[in-house]
């Protein structure tokens, strides 16, 4: 498990004003104001420190005194729900692609700014067939992923804080810190309202559906209270207000307290890889390029000098290779001529290594190797001795041939069984000749076999 680095922003973020010039143009910025963070560390999925309220440049140098350097860090910043508009839209299409490319014309009319101005994030589809959309401005993202790369910290995902609430099956995840709440409705939606409006969401969704066809409306409602921010009527006071407009529901209303602060909290409960997570902000051009380790050599010098060798390489090898075509052209030429001087009625040459070797064969073969004749009268022989002078048919001929060349004689015959066949084959080895059963196969109740038989001279 990779080491990470969650960071929050202490205030919502508000981007630094562009210095325009007289023809229009934005020309960076005047000065840039402070960006204050919390932020914690966790290793191998422990928490081992943090701070509060610093300075984001700070960041870096403390991660670095704590780990000697960033390579192997994930740097994930949870952003406050407020800076995210999330709706959701019905698009035909499966394609994450075509999704994404229809998003902005789907959701033009809904929206007071312009479309080309928002970096638009598409979710998994609910059960419902729909597809959650989380929608930020431009400008808040390059702002955000800009100042944090000037600090040293190259983010790997923003994540929306709702999102780092556990996602409930039938339920929801709720955390109330003063009058904000975050609300985890499932894996793909989640929003961040003040404690007044709750009311009027419950009343929108039981509106929005009757009781026995509502899915949106939750079964189990986890919810987690900063403890500082509440009082001992807290309980009793939520429980009244929920009932109140869920009293024809069923829900199982679940409420504890936690010690520790909203960020801390949802730090220790992130149950999902942020990186891979389908609500990360950080897609498409604001997608992060994995670092590299300080520490590593510079690789661009090693690969401009591999680069040359391997061109030089290559040049010396086709040079080499250039040569030896010439040397075996000559060689070929050579050999021709030598082959025409012995065998000159060969008036076509195609092969001159397969030619020799037939020549050279047929030469052999003519010296020791016996003719048809002498090996037919041989087969003969034998296969009157196991037939029992012809009063038994073990052993029936089929087709005999000779290849002159190789000196081999092709015998195909149909066999009783295959103890026949090895028993005519060890008949045929007490001469001086060589025997091979090329092939046998069962042919109903016979065996049908082909020997090659040859001089073992």
């Amino acid at each position: 498990m990779k080491d990470i680095a969650y960071l929050q922003l202490v205030e919502p973020f508000v981007p630094d004003e562009p210095i325009v010039t007289e023809e229009g143009q934005e020309e960076g910025v005047a000065e840039r104001s402070e960006l204050r963070v919390n932020w914690m560390l966790y290793e191998q999925g422990e928490r081992v420190c943090g701070a509060e309220n610093v300075l984001v440049e700070d960041v870096s140098t403390a991660l670095i005194e704590k780990r000697g350097d960033l390579f192997d860090l994930d740097v994930v910043l949870l952003l406050q729900g407020t800076s995210v508009f999330s709706t959701q839209v019905n698009i035909p299409s499966k394609q994450l692609k075509h999704i994404a490319q229809a998003l902005p014309f789907a959701l033009e009319d809904n929206l007071a700014e312009d479309v080309d101005n928002l970096h638009f994030v598409p979710c998994p589809r609910n059960s419902q067939g729909e597809t959650p959309v989380l929608v930020i401005k431009h400008s808040i993202m390059a702002a955000l992923v800009d100042r944090f790369n000037a600090a040293n910290l190259s983010l790997t995902a923003v994540l929306p804080d709702m999102f780092s609430l556990p996602a409930i099956d039938n339920g929801w995840s709720i955390y109330i810190s003063g009058d904000q709440l975050l609300i985890r409705l499932d894996k793909s939606s989640a929003i961040s309202i003040e404690l007044a409006s709750f009311p009027i969401m419950l009343n929108a969704l039981s509106a929005e559906r009757p009781a026995e066809s509502s899915d949106e409306l939750p079964l189990i409602v986890d919810i987690v209270v900063e403890k500082s921010s509440s009082d001992d009527d807290f309980d009793s006071w939520f429980r009244t207000l929920f009932n109140s407009q869920m009293a024809d529901r069923d829900v199982g209303l679940n409420i504890s307290f936690s010690d520790a602060d909203a960020f801390q909290y949802l730090c220790d409960h992130i149950t999902e890889n942020p990186l891979k997570s389908p609500v990360n902000l950080l897609v498409g051009s604001y997608k992060p390029i994995l670092k590299h380790s300080q520490l590593l050599f510079s690789w661009k010098p090693v690969a401009a000098l591999l680069a040359v060798f391997i061109t030089l390489q290559v040049g010396f090898l086709y040079v080499q290779a250039s040569e030896y075509e010439k040397q075996a052209a000559a060689i070929d030429a050579e050999a021709k001529q030598l082959y025409k001087r012995y065998f000159p009625r060969d008036k076509r040459i195609f092969d001159i290594k397969k030619q020799m070797r037939s020549h050279l064969q047929k030469a052999g073969n003519t010296n020791k190797q016996l003719g048809f004749l002498p090996m037919l009268a041989n087969v003969g022989e034998k296969l009157n001795e196991i037939n029992d002078g012809g009063r038994e048919s073990v052993i029936s001929p089929l087709k005999i041939s000779f290849d002159e060349v190789q000196g081999e004689f092709k015998f195909d015959c149909l066999a009783n069984g295959f103890g026949d066949l090895d028993n005519f084959k060890l008949h045929l080895e007490k001469l001086p000749l060589t025997v091979e059963i090329a092939r046998a196969t069962q042919d109903g109740a016979k065996v049908k076999a082909r020997l090659k038989i040859r001089s073992a001279s």
